[in-house]
C-alpha cells in the first residue's frame, strides 16, 4: 500500500474521506497519513466502473489515519485488504475497509464496540441433535463470555475456536447422510488407508474447508474462520514465543464478532 503523510492544523482533528472511519475525535493539530484505499484498490471506485464509488475512501482512493504507519498492524480477518477474499464490496466490518488496526487502544477508541455485558446465547436447537449437544454448545458460549469479562483475552479466544468446532460436529451430526462429508475435495484422508478418515478424528482446519464446500459458511467466513483458527493455536507457548504475539481486549472482541457472525451462518 502507498502511504502519504499530511499534517492536520485545524481543531476539529481528522476524518477519512467518506466520513465512515472517523474515530479519532476532536486531536487538535496531529500528525497524520494517508494509505490506498485497499477496497478500490486506490482508484475510488470498484473495478473497471468509474460511477460506482467506492464506499470505504468516498471516491477519493484515499483514506486518513491518525499517527504514523508504525503504530498500526494489518488488520487479521482480511488480511490488511480491506474486505473479505476476493469481493471488494464486502467490506471488513473490523477494519471497516481501512485494513489497518491500531497496535494499541490506549490512546485510541477502538474501531468495533466492546462486547455487551449481557449477551444470552442464540438458539441452538436448529442443530442440536439432543439436549446434550445443546448444553455443550451453551457452556462454550457462557465460557466465552467469562473469558471475554475475565480479561483472559488468549483464554477467549481458544474458548471461541472451541465453539466453533463444536457447532461445525453438531452440524455434521445433524446430516442424515454424511456421504456428502467424505467427498468433498478438502476431506481428510488417512495416510496409512488411503481413505477418508474417520469424522472422529477430523480437527477444525477440514471442518472450516469442508463446511465452505457444503454451503455451511460463505467464502468470507472461511477465511476469516482460518484467521481465528490460528489464533487459538498460540495457545502452545512455543509458538506464542517465536511469533512475539500477546493477544489484547481489543484482539479477543475482534475475535468474539468473526465468532458470533460464524454462528449464525451455521445455524442458518
Amino acid at each position: 500500500m502507498i502511504y502519504s503523510r499530511v499534517l492536520s492544523r485545524g481543531g476539529r482533528g481528522v476524518q477519512s474521506p467518506a466520513g465512515k472511519n472517523d474515530i479519532y475525535g476532536n486531536c487538535g493539530a496531529a500528525m497524520t497519513f494517508g494509505r490506498d484505499c485497499g477496497p478500490c484498490s486506490g482508484h475510488g471506485y470498484y473495478g473497471y466502473s468509474p460511477k460506482e464509488t467506492c464506499e470505504v475512501c468516498g471516491g477519493k482512493g484515499e483514506n486518513t489515519l491518525l499517527g504514523e504507519p508504525d503504530d498500526y498492524k494489518d488488520c487479521g480477518p482480511c488480511s490488511g485488504h480491506g474486505y473479505y477474499g476476493y469481493s471488494p464490496k464486502e467490506t471488513c466490518r473490523v477494519c471497516r475497509g481501512v485494513g489497518l488496526l491500531k497496535r494499541s487502544t490506549s490512546t485510541l477508541e477502538s474501531s468495533i464496540a466492546p462486547p455487551k455485558t449481557d449477551e444470552p446465547p442464540p438458539d441452538f436447537s436448529p442443530l442440536a441433535a439432543d439436549q446434550v449437544i445443546k448444553d455443550i454448545l451453551v457452556r462454550r458460549w457462557q465460557e466465552c463470555r467469562k473469558c471475554l469479562h475475565g480479561g483472559a483475552h488468549l483464554a477467549a479466544t481458544v474458548m471461541m475456536g472451541g465453539l466453533l468446532e463444536a457447532l461445525f460436529v453438531a452440524r455434521a451430526n445433524r446430516l442424515k447422510d454424511k456421504a456428502p462429508l467424505f467427498k468433498c475435495k478438502a476431506t481428510p484422508i488417512d495416510e496409512k488407508t488411503k481413505k477418508p478418515l474417520d469424522l472422529r478424528e477430523w480437527t477444525l482446519r477440514p471442518y472450516i474447508d469442508v463446511g465452505f464446500e457444503l454451503g455451511w459458511i460463505s467464502k468470507s467466513g472461511k477465511d476469516v474462520a482460518a484467521v481465528l483458527r490460528d489464533y487459538r493455536n498460540y495457545v502452545h507457548p512455543e509458538k506464542e514465543r517465536s511469533h512475539g504475539v500477546a493477544l489484547t481486549e481489543h484482539d479477543s472482541a475482534m475475535f468474539w464478532e468473526v465468532t458470533k457472525s460464524l454462528v449464525k451462518q451455521l445455524l442458518s
